[in-house]
């Protein structure tokens, strides 16, 4: 059996909500793509929601945010057989795969620079991660994948694999950022039109928005946002602080780390609550 826990695993209370997989994705670095994914991870467990982050990205900042330096053998020994949470098992038929307990409702398999190993015009192991998904998807409310900043085999992998539940493009209020994120959603309606998959934008989400007070440029580009997403732009915006920068770098929900009281906290519940209601739609 490739995934050791399936027989044993228990949905949350929301089970009319299971089985959806999330891609976080943008074609640009620097978007803040890796804290939201942790982010709606954490906040989702928190809500009650199995969920299993997948660090899809080789650099494997995701799974730095949720193990610190010391990341466990089952991840760190990259595609050698005891690395069992190690991402790179999705993509092979022939191997084995159990996620890491990272919290009562969150598990994580991780990722390495071995990841980076796979690319070029096979589709093969893409095919494979695309099954691997569904296995996971009887275990878990919601699996995110944490995707790399950049076209290839492993962005078409999630993008294959997501069509359950969609695709979440972070954003920053700059030109660069916006015409990155028009690159992805090109790229997803090309994969629609060639191969009829019904894959969606949940939503664009306006990260790292400076806000104390907000500078004329940074309005335009969130009035810019509604405008060329029409809906699939998020009414809610996570404003640039060091709470939520702190959080990450301590391995800490932000409700956690800054109350839930604060407004970082109540923006990220926000934000996670207005995907549910589009999934939900």
């Amino acid at each position: 059996m490739r995934y050791k826990i399936i027989n044993e695993a228990k949905f949350g209370e929301h089970e009319l909500m299971a089985g959806k997989v999330l891609a976080v994705a943008n074609e640009k670095g620097g978007v803040g793509k890796t804290t939201c994914s942790v982010q709606l991870a954490l906040e989702l467990a928190e809500l009650g929601f199995k969920v299993c982050l997948v660090d899809n990205d080789p650099s494997g900042d995701a799974t730095t945010a949720l193990c610190g330096n010391k990341v466990p053998t089952v991840i760190c020994q990259g595609n050698r057989p005891e690395a069992t949470a190690n991402t790179i098992k999705l993509y092979s038929k022939d191997s084995e795969f159990e996620p890491l307990e990272i919290s009562k409702n969150l598990s994580l398999l991780g990722a390495t620079d071995a990841l980076s190993l796979l690319k070029g015009a096979d589709m093969e192991p893409a095919y494979d991660f695309c099954d691997s998904l569904d296995m996971l998807r009887e275990a878990y409310d919601f699996v995110l994948i944490d995707c790399p900043p950049s076209f290839g085999l492993l962005f078409t992998a999630a993008m294959l694999g997501c069509i359950s539940g969609g695709v979440v493009v972070p954003v920053i209020p700059d030109d660069l950022s916006f015409k990155a994120a028009k690159k992805v959603k090109n790229r997803i309606d090309q994969m629609n039109d060639r191969m009829h998959l019904g894959l969606q934008i949940v939503g664009v989400l306006a990260n790292k928005v400076v806000n104390n007070p907000m500078p004329q440029s940074v309005k335009h580009y969130l009035s810019k946002l509604k405008e060329e997403f029409g809906d699939i732009a998020l009414d809610t915006h996570i404003n640039q602080t060091v709470k939520i920068s702190d959080a990450i770098a301590l391995q800490e929900k932000v409700s956690n780390y800054a109350k839930k009281s604060s407004k970082p906290a109540k923006q990220i519940t926000a934000v996670t609550k207005e995907i549910l209601t589009k999934l939900e739609s």
